[in-house]
Order: C-alpha cells, then sequence, then structure tokens
C-alpha cells in the first residue's frame, strides 16, 4: 500500500480489525526500515466465574454466593464482590 508523507515527512496510517499476526514495514527508493512483527493474541477463554457477594457490615448478612445468569442482580447498596 503506498502511503504520502506530509508536510513533515509523517503518515498515519490505521489499520483493524487485525484478526492474524502482521508484518510491517516501511520503503522508501533503496531505503527500508526493519520489519515490525504485530503479535494478534486470541481471546482468553473463561469455562467458570463464581461471584460472592460480600454484604455491608450494617446488614449482619454472611457473604452469598451469587447465580450468574441472563438477569440483573439487585444488591444492596454497599456491597461488592
Amino acid at each position: 500500500m503506498l502511503l504520502t508523507l506530509d508536510t513533515d515527512g509523517h503518515v498515519v496510517q490505521h489499520l483493524g480489525p487485525i484478526e492474524s499476526d502482521l508484518y510491517l514495514r516501511a520503503s522508501s527508493g533503496g531505503r527500508r526500515s526493519a520489519e515490525v512483527k504485530i503479535d494478534v493474541a486470541l481471546p482468553a477463554f473463561l469455562a467458570d466465574l463464581g461471584l460472592t457477594a460480600r454484604f455491608p457490615a450494617y446488614l449482619g448478612r454472611a457473604d452469598e454466593p451469587l447465580l450468574v445468569g441472563p438477569d440483573v442482580i439487585p444488591l444492596p447498596a454497599g456491597t461488592t464482590s
């Protein structure tokens, strides 16, 4: 792909989305830059998710496991997980 430099001799090219590894280098006339390799990391696979609600002290409730699902889980103010 040919790119045009600005008046300061710079160019910006946005690429993406990048779905596989990519090698980049620049050349002009007989000059050439080193290659740069862009490694694309595969998304992490989440096999299991466990959440525990830790209620504020004023409620006097013990920690409780939460069931993960498509619905919203209402929790009292001050609850952490």
